[in-house]
């Protein structure tokens, strides 16, 4: 066996493990405790199944393969319930350490495929992403409901908790969360979860939360270009130097390859372009 090819191998025995990781969500009919595996495969059917209900236009197959592997790092992470506060404090640094040693085992180039499929499921900022974290949130809600709301009433969920983690299935699809308010309206009702407030506050928590994830994440955007400004600085010196004069003098007699693309000697795209980073900078300062 080649090198490849045992390192495609070791990643696919180890992903095994994810059968023994077991969730706090029941199967149907007050089953056992479903494990990992079994969220993940019926997330990505799911996913597929309800594609038309989506918000956006998106890849299926980008969204299955998310919902696929979003929680491989369980397996040394292992599982935080969605309602364990004290857990998730620790949750990103327990999954970051179990990424890298987890994608690790595969060629670089997979590594680096499926630790950015796993990074943009994270992030929540592109379609495919947020119809995936819909499915996260959607799977174990109906299966919960097809068990009467058994998991919310052993675990003394409140109402304002699945309000809040559930809000982010409306940004993948308006559809399923209506359908998601209707089936927490019943439990509500039921006494399955408590109410102690208000449905907009819980809205508001839900867009609290969003709004924490979106700053994070801008800082963390805003501090990677600020550092890329040091190859800016060489894009511009270059352009302004008698070097760029000279290329672009020699493009324009035919002596480079007609495929190139063309960008630096282009003088209105690499104009506009280093006009744009200006821009962006007065924003951000």
């Amino acid at each position: 066996m080649d090198e490849r090819l045992k390192k495609q191998t070791d990643f696919a025995l180890e992903i095994d493990k994810e059968k023994n990781v077991f969730r706090q969500t029941h199967l149907s009919g007050h089953g056992r405790n479903e494990n990992d595996a079994e969220h993940a495969w019926h997330m990505a059917v799911m996913a597929y199944l309800l594609k038309e209900y989506s918000n956006e236009e998106i890849d299926i197959a980008k969204v299955m393969i998310m919902c696929l592997i979003h929680d491989v790092v369980e397996i040394d992470a292992g599982d935080t319930y969605a309602y364990d506060e004290a857990g998730k404090a620790t949750q990103k640094e327990r999954e970051d350490a179990a990424k890298e040693r987890i994608f690790s085992l595969l060629p670089e180039d997979q590594k680096q495929e499926f630790t950015a499929i796993f990074d943009e499921f994270e992030a929540n900022e592109t379609a495919e992403a947020r119809f995936a974290r819909a499915m996260d949130n959607f799977q174990p809600l109906i299966l919960n409901h097809s068990n009467g709301g058994s998991d919310w009433r052993e675990h003394g969920v409140r109402a304002e908790q699945v309000y809040g983690r559930q809000s982010i299935t409306k940004s993948g699809s308006e559809k399923l969360y209506s359908v998601t308010e209707d089936i927490i309206e019943e439990h509500i009702e039921s006494g399955d979860l408590d109410n102690t407030a208000p449905k907009h506050i819980f809205e508001m928590e839900g867009i609290f939360d969003k709004a924490v994830r979106k700053m994070d994440a801008l800082e963390k955007s805003i501090a990677d270009y600020e550092e890329f400004q040091s190859d800016i600085r060489k894009l511009e010196e270059y352009y302004t130097s008698q070097q760029w004069k000279d290329d672009f003098a020699r493009d324009e007699r035919g002596e480079f390859p007609s495929n190139l693309k063309r960008g630096v000697l282009s003088e209105d795209g690499i104009y506009n372009l280093l006009e744009r980073n200006k821009e962006l900078i007065d924003r951000i300062k």
